[in-house]
């Protein structure tokens, strides 16, 4: 389900709704990449921001650098190269899964000071990123070999490499998860074939209130609604939708209408969209003009979009399932926000 619509990993990052991790490829030095990324916004503090990349993914049979080419659909990321394929998917709580056959899979995290790699005994390991994210490294199918070490007098880390190598059959598989704080290798991780159906199954029922369009531009149709649904974050509690993978990894209380006319045919989401947003409104009654899951900006503002939203939204849509306390908060934060 959803082959045919391919897109170009180098313009559009592979993604889930719900999760800060996130695939992308970069072009260096003539050869293109998959990079592990995190929508954390934290992660650019520091001099030298990541901008949200963390670490390439490497293949390496016998010794040497397997190159490949990645594909990405909004189900999985497809690698192929000689002699095989590997994918990656995004199952449910932030965690990155990646199957690969007859090759092994190498992480190589670039760390900075305070940065570590230590073993949990229970055969996986933790990476942690300053200041965020933290990364649980754990075998599926195969096992795992890792070199670090950390120098506790300059707290400065050395090389690490986690290294997945393939059972007796040539099979690899592989769990990452990325937290804030704190997470634990699940007792039993669902199959391959599992995660990408649940994906499938929550993309289709999302995909059923995108605008519908005539049969030309179904493919179109199902990335355009795949960027907007891998974009949507959870950020204290209600959802927020990113602008997008790259150096806007955050939103603007305006683009939420935006969004919320887009949800037209979703009444329910379209409300809760438009009222989310006023969890932040301040005692002046200003609006948050750039959100992150880090802080929120009330630098600057754009034109009060808010009331044309409404208006459109009560065009195509009924409202009237909405209690009178929600429409209270929203109309009086209007005018707390217009006056």
């Amino acid at each position: 389900m959803f082959e045919e619509a391919v897109y170009d990993l180098t313009r559009l990052g592979y993604g889930r709704c719900g999760t800060f991790c996130y695939l992308a490829a970069w072009e260096e030095n003539d050869v293109t990449r998959l990079y592990v990324c995190t929508l954390y916004a934290a992660t650019d503090n520091g001099q030298h921001p990541r901008r949200g990349r963390l670490f390439p993914v490497e293949l390496e049979r016998d010794g040497k650098t397997v190159p490949y080419k990645a594909t990405g659909t909004p189900t999985c990321v497809t690698l192929t190269y000689e002699g095989g394929t590997a994918r990656l998917c995004l199952q449910e709580g932030s965690i990155l899964r990646m199957e690969a056959d007859h090759v092994e899979v190498v992480f190589r995290p670039v760390h900075r000071q305070h940065e570590i790699a230590k073993s949990r005994g229970d055969g996986s390991w933790e990476v942690a990123m300053a200041p965020l994210p933290k990364l649980l490294f754990c075998p599926v199918i195969g096992s795992m070999e890792v070199q670090t070490g950390f120098d506790v007098i300059t707290s400065l880390p050395e090389d690490t490499e986690l290294r997945f190598l393939p059972d007796a059959t040539g099979h690899v598989d592989l769990a990452m998860h990325m937290y804030r704080s704190n997470a634990w290798r699940l007792k039993q991780y669902p199959s391959f074939a599992d995660c990408i159906r649940s994906i499938e199954e929550e993309f289709s029922t999302y995909l059923e209130t995108a605008p519908q369009m005539s049969e030309e531009f179904r493919i179109p149709r199902i990335i355009n609604a795949y960027i907007v649904w891998s974009h949507i974050m959870v950020i204290d509690d209600i959802d927020i939708i990113y602008m997008n993978k790259g150096v806007h990894r955050c939103t603007s209380s305006w683009q939420q209408c935006y969004h919320a006319m887009g949800q037209y045919r979703d009444p329910r989401y379209a409300w809760k969209l438009m009222l989310g947003i006023f969890q932040y409104q301040d005692e002046y009654g200003m609006l948050p003009e750039i959100l992150t899951d880090a802080a929120q900006n009330f630098n600057g503002v754009k034109p009060p979009f808010y009331g044309v939203a409404m208006e459109f939204l009560q065009e195509f849509t009924d409202f009237s399932f909405v209690p009178r306390k929600e429409l209270l908060r929203l109309y009086i934060g209007l005018s707390e926000y217009v006056y």
